[in-house]
């Protein structure tokens, strides 16, 4: 196995890390979308690396991740509705696929190691990233969905909004007004909250298992 795909999952983490602490790149006077564009790419790049183990999966990630590359990059000169609708759905798409599919290498039997809890956290930033283009769709519908944002809104806001939702933190500096955004925003912290459940006491049983098919070394007996 390449080291690339080793350790998948740390690089993948990373890139989402990345992602999320991108607005202080904003300081620096680098257009907002330019800069997203090229981190959105690279952790495109990143997820596909961590989960193209199946091949058909991987042409449907490389499909959806090129529609959403052209469908931003023609944003940044045409700007539109269909084309931030063409970007926002595919990224939906994308990352809903990414995070069901490492999801399911998590929760599979076997040994707890750093890789697969390493995998996990990257399945919980990747809700916000899905999180993140259904809010900015529903900001392209409903200007007025979200309080506290003027106009369009932007990458980093909709991904703060949406992590500050799935950790339930509510800060209310922006908060849903649109039904439907309010509906997603719910069922996104109940997500949260759930995964977090979930998971542990899904880790736990699985080490419990592989705990109790060990062969007892002959001090323990």
């Amino acid at each position: 196995m390449t080291w690339w795909r080793r350790y998948r999952y740390g690089f993948l983490l990373v890139m989402l890390v990345v992602v999320i602490l991108s607005p202080v790149l904003q300081e620096s006077g680098i257009e907002s979308k330019a800069v997203a564009a090229i981190l959105l790419t690279a952790l495109t790049l990143a997820a596909i690396n961590a989960v193209s183990a199946e091949r058909r999966m991987r042409r449907i990630m490389i499909v959806l991740a090129v529609i959403a590359f052209f469908g931003g990059v023609s944003d940044l000169f045409r700007p539109s509705a269909f084309l931030s609708h063409l970007q926002d759905g595919s990224a939906v798409l994308f990352f809903g696929l990414v995070a069901a599919l490492i999801l399911r290498d998590v929760l599979a039997p076997g040994r707890i190691t750093v890789e697969r809890i390493t995998a996990a956290i990257c399945v919980y930033f990747t809700f916000a990233m899905l999180w993140s283009a259904i809010y900015s769709i529903i900001n392209t519908v409903d200007p007025h969905a979200f309080r506290g944002i003027e106009g369009d809104i932007d990458f980093h806001t909709a991904t703060y909004f949406s992590l500050v939702t799935l950790t339930t933190l509510g800060y209310g500096d922006v908060a849903p007004l649109n039904p439907v955004a309010r509906s997603f925003a719910v069922l996104q912290a109940a997500t949260g909250v759930l995964y977090v459940a979930t998971l542990v006491a899904r880790l736990v049983a699985l080490q419990i298992a592989h705990s109790s098919t060990q062969i007892p070394d002959e001090k323990d007996l």
